[in-house]
């Protein structure tokens, strides 16, 4: 397998698309839409209407872009985004090295690496959690100025309509912000699909703890790590 094909696939993986979008790797069919029947098995694959990429390159955001990105998407302080400890910033001090940043004062390093490390998706994940968390926090806190998470209905700490208009919304909000696209019909669901999963926890606040999960869901997702 090319390594741009296997680029594309780990992407549309991690961001939770239910079907691959057909690609040309020498055994399958199919060039720019409709339906791509493999040569081996006579598996269909189906074109799910996204431009390719000219390039097939995913390249790691690092930290400046991923605090940029992640601080603008959810409207908060880029210097609040991740504290550890609740007063040094996750990515410009804490972690600046495990996501790709230099470090000339501290460790000597006046280079980033060329590759991520063990612990860079660990990080990652710290830093979105932590945004999202205050994002949801925020947006239920002071529900006339919520950002996201907007008029959700909420009953008894539960949601009261799971695929109500006011969750779609919410959910198509986080995609366009994390993915500058409209989110499809199946990604949705598969969002949606969450609140069942933690209700089955019996977790203190289930609906609280779905628009984290959503959230946390959607900004680290390859489509919004990488670029």
């Amino acid at each position: 397998m090319r390594r741009e094909t296997f680029a594309v696939l780990a992407m549309l993986a991690l961001s939770g698309c239910p079907t691959p979008v057909g690609l040309d790797d020498g055994g399958t069919g199919g060039g720019g839409g409709g339906t791509a029947t493999g040569g081996g098995g006579g598996t269909e694959i189906i074109d799910a209407g996204f431009a390719r990429s000219a390039r097939g390159n995913l390249r790691f955001k690092g930290n400046e872009r991923l605090t940029y990105d992640l601080g603008i998407a959810l409207g908060l302080p880029l210097d609040q985004l991740c504290l550890e400890l609740g007063q040094y910033p996750c990515t410009y001090v804490v972690h600046t090295v495990a996501l790709g940043g230099v470090d000339p004062y501290g460790k000597g390093l006046f280079e980033g690496a060329h590759v991520t490390g063990a612990t860079t998706p660990i990080v990652v994940e710290r830093v979105a959690l932590a945004a999202c968390s205050k994002r949801v926090t925020q947006d239920l806190a002071t529900p006339a100025s919520a950002v996201v998470f907007k008029s959700i209905p909420v009953s008894g700490g539960k949601l009261t309509a799971p695929n109500g208009p006011e969750v779609r919304l919410a959910l198509s909000e986080l995609a366009q912000r994390a993915w500058l696209r409209d989110p499809t019909e199946a990604e949705l669901q598969h969002l949606i699909g969450l609140n069942a999963g933690i209700e089955a926890l019996n977790v203190p606040d289930p609906a609280q703890a779905f628009m984290k999960a959503a959230c946390f869901t959607v900004f680290t997702s390859a489509e919004s790590v990488f670029y």
